[in-house]
Protein backbone atom coordinates (compact mmCIF):
# COMPACT_ATOMS: atom_id res chain seq x y z
CA UNK A 1 0.00 0.00 0.00
CA UNK A 2 1.48 3.40 -1.17
CA UNK A 3 1.54 6.55 1.85
CA UNK A 4 -0.20 9.45 0.85
CA UNK A 5 2.63 12.46 1.89
CA UNK A 6 0.43 14.53 4.28
CA UNK A 7 1.08 18.24 2.45
CA UNK A 8 -1.78 20.82 2.68
CA UNK A 9 -3.04 20.43 -0.91
CA UNK A 10 -3.43 16.54 -0.37
CA UNK A 11 -5.31 17.14 3.33
CA UNK A 12 -7.74 19.74 1.87
CA UNK A 13 -8.85 16.85 -1.09
CA UNK A 14 -9.49 14.14 1.62
CA UNK A 15 -11.94 17.07 3.65
CA UNK A 16 -13.26 17.71 0.38
CA UNK A 17 -14.13 14.16 -0.58
CA UNK A 18 -15.33 12.99 2.94
CA UNK A 19 -18.01 15.86 2.76
CA UNK A 20 -19.85 14.97 -0.30
CA UNK A 21 -19.98 10.74 0.36
CA UNK A 22 -21.19 11.93 3.73
CA UNK A 23 -23.75 14.82 2.24
CA UNK A 24 -25.30 12.27 -0.74
CA UNK A 25 -27.91 10.56 0.90
CA UNK A 26 -29.44 14.09 2.21
CA UNK A 27 -29.23 15.33 -1.66
CA UNK A 28 -30.94 12.45 -2.71
CA UNK A 29 -33.74 12.90 -0.61
CA UNK A 30 -34.55 16.02 -1.54
CA UNK A 31 -34.68 15.06 -5.20
CA UNK A 32 -36.99 12.42 -4.43
CA UNK A 33 -39.78 14.73 -2.26
CA UNK A 34 -40.85 18.05 -4.13
CA UNK A 35 -42.03 20.90 -2.12
CA UNK A 36 -45.00 20.88 -1.34
CA UNK A 37 -47.12 24.14 -2.65
CA UNK A 38 -48.77 25.94 0.45
CA UNK A 39 -52.14 25.77 1.25
CA UNK A 40 -52.94 23.14 -1.77
CA UNK A 41 -50.51 20.22 -0.10
CA UNK A 42 -52.40 20.81 3.26
CA UNK A 43 -55.64 20.19 1.57
CA UNK A 44 -54.32 17.33 -0.13
CA UNK A 45 -53.57 15.13 2.90
CA UNK A 46 -57.00 16.30 4.67
CA UNK A 47 -59.06 15.23 1.55
CA UNK A 48 -58.44 13.37 -1.76
CA UNK A 49 -57.45 15.71 -4.86
CA UNK A 50 -59.79 15.20 -7.45
CA UNK A 51 -59.49 12.98 -10.08
CA UNK A 52 -59.15 13.74 -13.64
CA UNK A 53 -62.22 14.75 -15.34
CA UNK A 54 -64.44 14.59 -11.59
CA UNK A 55 -66.35 17.52 -10.44
CA UNK A 56 -65.10 19.38 -7.20
CA UNK A 57 -66.81 18.41 -4.18
CA UNK A 58 -68.74 21.44 -3.89
CA UNK A 59 -70.18 22.01 -7.78
CA UNK A 60 -71.19 17.98 -6.81
CA UNK A 61 -73.36 19.35 -3.59
CA UNK A 62 -74.39 21.80 -6.16
CA UNK A 63 -75.86 19.95 -8.27
CA UNK A 64 -77.30 17.06 -6.47
CA UNK A 65 -81.44 17.15 -6.34
CA UNK A 66 -82.95 19.27 -3.71
CA UNK A 67 -86.01 18.33 -3.47
CA UNK A 68 -89.38 19.91 -4.66
CA UNK A 69 -89.07 23.11 -4.67
CA UNK A 70 -91.57 26.28 -5.80
CA UNK A 71 -92.45 29.96 -5.45
CA UNK A 72 -89.25 30.70 -3.74
CA UNK A 73 -89.19 28.12 -1.19
CA UNK A 74 -88.83 23.91 -0.28
CA UNK A 75 -92.32 22.79 0.03
CA UNK A 76 -92.58 22.14 4.11
CA UNK A 77 -91.50 25.22 4.90
CA UNK A 78 -93.76 28.07 4.49
CA UNK A 79 -94.18 28.54 0.88
CA UNK A 80 -96.08 31.47 -0.53
CA UNK A 81 -98.01 29.28 -3.23
CA UNK A 82 -98.18 25.85 -1.85
CA UNK A 83 -100.05 24.10 1.11
CA UNK A 84 -98.66 20.75 2.49
CA UNK A 85 -101.63 18.63 3.00
CA UNK A 86 -101.23 17.16 7.44
CA UNK A 87 -103.66 16.30 9.62
CA UNK A 88 -104.70 18.19 12.52
CA UNK A 89 -106.79 17.90 14.81
CA UNK A 90 -109.89 20.50 15.56
CA UNK A 91 -112.86 21.42 18.06
CA UNK A 92 -116.47 21.17 17.74
CA UNK A 93 -117.72 24.12 20.21
CA UNK A 94 -120.86 25.43 21.54
CA UNK A 95 -121.32 29.23 22.08
CA UNK A 96 -123.56 30.30 24.84
CA UNK A 97 -124.04 33.72 25.55
CA UNK A 98 -125.72 35.84 28.68
CA UNK A 99 -125.13 38.69 31.04
CA UNK A 100 -123.28 38.74 34.37
CA UNK A 101 -125.69 38.95 37.46
CA UNK A 102 -125.01 39.38 41.37
CA UNK A 103 -124.46 35.63 43.32
CA UNK A 104 -127.33 37.26 45.58
CA UNK A 105 -130.10 39.84 45.37
CA UNK A 106 -131.52 40.92 48.63
CA UNK A 107 -134.73 43.14 48.74
CA UNK A 108 -134.98 45.39 51.74
CA UNK A 109 -138.99 45.78 53.23
CA UNK A 110 -139.85 48.65 55.42
CA UNK A 111 -141.01 46.40 58.74
CA UNK A 112 -143.41 49.51 59.65
CA UNK A 113 -145.04 52.24 57.31
CA UNK A 114 -143.88 55.80 58.11
CA UNK A 115 -141.54 58.82 56.73
CA UNK A 116 -138.26 58.17 55.55
CA UNK A 117 -136.14 60.53 58.32
CA UNK A 118 -132.58 59.25 57.18
CA UNK A 119 -130.76 57.77 54.79
CA UNK A 120 -127.27 56.50 55.31
CA UNK A 121 -126.13 54.78 51.95
CA UNK A 122 -126.25 55.46 48.17
CA UNK A 123 -126.20 53.29 45.54
CA UNK A 124 -123.32 51.75 44.24
CA UNK A 125 -121.80 51.61 47.91
CA UNK A 126 -119.99 48.74 49.46
CA UNK A 127 -122.07 47.56 52.44
CA UNK A 128 -121.69 45.53 55.49
CA UNK A 129 -124.28 42.96 56.73
CA UNK A 130 -125.79 44.16 59.71
CA UNK A 131 -125.10 48.24 58.92
CA UNK A 132 -128.42 51.00 58.41
CA UNK A 133 -129.37 51.94 55.36
CA UNK A 134 -132.39 54.28 56.23
CA UNK A 135 -134.18 55.32 58.68
CA UNK A 136 -138.37 55.03 59.21
CA UNK A 137 -140.41 57.72 61.66
CA UNK A 138 -143.85 56.97 62.68
CA UNK A 139 -145.65 59.42 63.24
CA UNK A 140 -149.70 58.86 65.09
CA UNK A 141 -151.82 61.29 67.01
CA UNK A 142 -150.64 61.52 70.91
CA UNK A 143 -148.31 58.79 70.12
CA UNK A 144 -144.26 59.13 69.81
CA UNK A 145 -142.18 56.08 68.38
CA UNK A 146 -138.30 55.94 68.01
CA UNK A 147 -137.31 55.36 64.31
CA UNK A 148 -137.08 52.08 62.64
CA UNK A 149 -133.74 51.30 61.33
CA UNK A 150 -133.44 49.29 57.90
CA UNK A 151 -130.50 47.13 58.15
CA UNK A 152 -128.77 45.16 55.83
CA UNK A 153 -129.26 41.57 55.48
CA UNK A 154 -125.82 40.24 53.69
CA UNK A 155 -122.40 42.31 53.04
CA UNK A 156 -122.23 43.52 49.39
CA UNK A 157 -123.43 46.98 47.30
CA UNK A 158 -126.59 49.27 47.14
CA UNK A 159 -128.02 48.66 43.64
CA UNK A 160 -131.15 50.77 44.89
CA UNK A 161 -132.83 52.96 47.30
CA UNK A 162 -136.43 53.41 46.10
CA UNK A 163 -137.43 56.06 48.24
CA UNK A 164 -137.03 59.91 48.44
CA UNK A 165 -135.89 61.59 51.68
CA UNK A 166 -139.22 62.64 53.58
CA UNK A 167 -141.22 59.86 51.27
CA UNK A 168 -143.98 58.02 52.94
CA UNK A 169 -143.79 54.33 52.42
CA UNK A 170 -146.03 51.31 53.12
CA UNK A 171 -145.04 48.45 55.51
CA UNK A 172 -143.66 45.33 53.34
CA UNK A 173 -142.99 48.08 50.95
CA UNK A 174 -139.36 47.59 49.00
CA UNK A 175 -136.82 50.48 50.11
CA UNK A 176 -133.81 49.24 48.72
CA UNK A 177 -132.05 46.24 46.89
CA UNK A 178 -128.30 45.17 47.86
CA UNK A 179 -126.21 42.49 45.65
CA UNK A 180 -123.78 39.84 46.77
CA UNK A 181 -121.15 40.73 43.50
CA UNK A 182 -118.30 38.68 45.47
CA UNK A 183 -118.68 36.42 42.76
CA UNK A 184 -120.99 36.47 39.25
CA UNK A 185 -123.20 34.07 37.58
CA UNK A 186 -124.35 33.36 34.32
CA UNK A 187 -127.05 31.67 32.70
CA UNK A 188 -127.41 30.33 29.26
CA UNK A 189 -130.28 28.48 27.45
CA UNK A 190 -128.96 25.28 25.81
CA UNK A 191 -130.71 22.83 23.27
CA UNK A 192 -131.90 19.51 23.66
CA UNK A 193 -129.17 18.71 21.30
CA UNK A 194 -125.92 20.03 22.89
CA UNK A 195 -127.26 19.24 26.63
CA UNK A 196 -125.79 15.94 26.73
CA UNK A 197 -122.24 16.94 25.31
CA UNK A 198 -121.85 19.81 27.46
CA UNK A 199 -122.64 17.69 30.45
CA UNK A 200 -120.22 15.04 28.80
CA UNK A 201 -117.40 17.75 29.68
CA UNK A 202 -114.09 16.57 31.20
CA UNK A 203 -113.20 20.21 32.15
CA UNK A 204 -115.74 22.36 34.27
CA UNK A 205 -113.42 25.28 33.23
CA UNK A 206 -114.76 27.70 30.82
CA UNK A 207 -113.51 31.16 29.68
CA UNK A 208 -116.05 33.90 28.56
CA UNK A 209 -115.32 37.07 26.26
CA UNK A 210 -116.90 39.95 26.08
CA UNK A 211 -117.89 41.82 23.75
CA UNK A 212 -114.86 44.46 23.84
CA UNK A 213 -112.28 41.70 23.70
CA UNK A 214 -111.81 41.04 27.57
CA UNK A 215 -111.86 37.01 28.94
CA UNK A 216 -112.88 36.08 32.27
CA UNK A 217 -112.04 32.56 33.66
CA UNK A 218 -115.44 30.63 35.15
CA UNK A 219 -116.68 27.54 35.73
CA UNK A 220 -119.57 25.46 34.74
CA UNK A 221 -121.80 25.15 37.76
CA UNK A 222 -124.85 23.09 36.74
CA UNK A 223 -127.18 22.72 33.99
CA UNK A 224 -130.93 22.48 34.91
CA UNK A 225 -132.38 18.52 34.50
CA UNK A 226 -135.83 19.50 33.09
CA UNK A 227 -136.10 22.31 30.30
CA UNK A 228 -138.47 24.91 30.60
CA UNK A 229 -141.59 23.32 29.02
CA UNK A 230 -142.28 26.73 26.68
CA UNK A 231 -138.99 27.28 25.06
CA UNK A 232 -138.00 23.28 25.13
CA UNK A 233 -134.88 24.89 26.43
CA UNK A 234 -132.15 24.06 29.26
CA UNK A 235 -130.20 26.30 31.42
CA UNK A 236 -126.54 26.19 32.04
CA UNK A 237 -125.02 28.20 34.95
CA UNK A 238 -121.54 29.49 35.08
CA UNK A 239 -119.77 30.82 38.03
CA UNK A 240 -117.30 33.73 37.49
CA UNK A 241 -115.24 34.79 40.25
CA UNK A 242 -114.64 38.04 40.97
CA UNK A 243 -111.87 39.67 39.14
CA UNK A 244 -110.54 42.46 37.27
CA UNK A 245 -113.14 43.96 34.52
CA UNK A 246 -115.90 41.55 35.51
CA UNK A 247 -119.18 43.61 36.07
CA UNK A 248 -122.69 43.11 36.84
CA UNK A 249 -124.67 43.48 33.38
CA UNK A 250 -121.65 42.49 31.04
CA UNK A 251 -122.37 40.46 28.13
CA UNK A 252 -120.19 37.33 27.74
CA UNK A 253 -119.74 34.84 24.97
CA UNK A 254 -118.51 31.30 26.20
CA UNK A 255 -117.41 28.79 23.69
CA UNK A 256 -117.51 24.72 25.12
CA UNK A 257 -115.33 22.25 23.28
CA UNK A 258 -117.50 19.52 22.77
CA UNK A 259 -115.90 17.26 20.21
CA UNK A 260 -112.63 16.73 18.90
CA UNK A 261 -112.15 16.22 15.13
CA UNK A 262 -109.15 14.77 13.18
CA UNK A 263 -108.44 15.52 9.36
CA UNK A 264 -106.98 17.56 6.74
CA UNK A 265 -108.60 21.63 6.86
CA UNK A 266 -108.19 23.98 3.95
CA UNK A 267 -109.03 27.04 3.64
CA UNK A 268 -112.93 26.29 2.38
CA UNK A 269 -112.42 29.16 -0.43
CA UNK A 270 -110.48 26.59 -2.40
CA UNK A 271 -113.14 24.10 -2.77
CA UNK A 272 -114.52 24.45 -6.15
CA UNK A 273 -117.81 23.05 -7.37
CA UNK A 274 -118.40 21.55 -10.61
CA UNK A 275 -121.38 19.13 -11.18
CA UNK A 276 -122.41 19.11 -7.03
CA UNK A 277 -118.78 17.77 -6.18
CA UNK A 278 -116.44 18.98 -4.53
CA UNK A 279 -112.70 19.52 -6.42
CA UNK A 280 -109.44 20.57 -5.13
CA UNK A 281 -106.39 21.69 -7.50
CA UNK A 282 -103.22 19.64 -6.53
CA UNK A 283 -99.85 19.42 -7.81
CA UNK A 284 -99.39 16.18 -9.12
CA UNK A 285 -95.85 14.26 -8.73
CA UNK A 286 -95.37 14.65 -12.21
CA UNK A 287 -95.44 18.34 -11.77
CA UNK A 288 -98.38 19.04 -13.09
CA UNK A 289 -102.07 20.31 -12.09
CA UNK A 290 -104.60 17.70 -11.35
CA UNK A 291 -108.53 18.87 -10.49
CA UNK A 292 -109.65 15.76 -7.71
CA UNK A 293 -112.59 15.50 -6.46
CA UNK A 294 -112.61 15.19 -2.32
CA UNK A 295 -115.16 14.42 0.26
CA UNK A 296 -115.78 17.63 2.37
CA UNK A 297 -116.89 17.32 6.13
CA UNK A 298 -117.88 19.48 9.25
CA UNK A 299 -116.56 23.41 9.20
CA UNK A 300 -114.48 25.54 11.54
CA UNK A 301 -114.84 29.09 10.65
CA UNK A 302 -113.21 29.65 7.46
CA UNK A 303 -111.62 25.73 7.33
CA UNK A 304 -113.05 23.41 6.19
CA UNK A 305 -112.33 19.40 6.90
CA UNK A 306 -111.49 17.10 4.11
CA UNK A 307 -112.64 13.65 4.72
CA UNK A 308 -111.24 11.89 2.13
CA UNK A 309 -109.49 11.90 -1.68
CA UNK A 310 -106.85 13.98 -0.41
CA UNK A 311 -103.43 12.16 0.36
CA UNK A 312 -101.33 13.74 3.71
CA UNK A 313 -98.21 15.35 2.46
CA UNK A 314 -100.09 16.61 -0.78
CA UNK A 315 -99.58 20.13 -2.96
CA UNK A 316 -102.78 22.04 -2.45
CA UNK A 317 -102.47 25.63 -4.20
CA UNK A 318 -102.54 28.20 -1.42
CA UNK A 319 -104.72 30.43 -3.66
CA UNK A 320 -106.19 30.50 -7.17
CA UNK A 321 -106.03 32.10 -10.34
CA UNK A 322 -109.13 31.68 -12.29
CA UNK A 323 -105.87 30.59 -14.81
CA UNK A 324 -105.86 27.02 -13.48
CA UNK A 325 -106.47 23.74 -16.41
CA UNK A 326 -105.62 20.14 -16.22
CA UNK A 327 -102.12 19.15 -16.79
CA UNK A 328 -101.17 22.70 -16.69
CA UNK A 329 -97.79 22.18 -15.74
CA UNK A 330 -95.92 23.40 -12.32
CA UNK A 331 -93.90 26.25 -14.21
CA UNK A 332 -96.94 27.72 -16.36
CA UNK A 333 -99.10 27.57 -13.22
CA UNK A 334 -96.12 29.52 -10.81
CA UNK A 335 -95.72 32.13 -13.65
CA UNK A 336 -99.62 33.18 -13.72
CA UNK A 337 -99.61 32.93 -9.84
CA UNK A 338 -96.68 35.17 -9.80
CA UNK A 339 -98.49 37.69 -12.82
Amino acid sequence: MQKIPLSPGNILMLILSLSIFIAAPFLGAQEASPAPSGRHGRGQREGQSPQAGQAPLASAQAQAPAGREGGGGRVGRENPLYIQAKTASRSSFVTLGGRLSPLRRIDQTAGVAGIVSQIFARPGSAIQAGSPILSITREAPGESYLPVLVRARISGRIADIKPALGSEVGASAVVASVIDDSSLTLEASVSDRDVHRISALNTRDVRGKSADGQEFSGSLSGISLEPDYVTGLFTARFLFPSQPGARVGTVLFIDLPVSEVRGIFIDRSLIQRRFGRSMLWVMGADDSLNLQEVQTGALFDQEITIVSGLAESSLILRRLTAKESQGMSRAEWEEAAKA
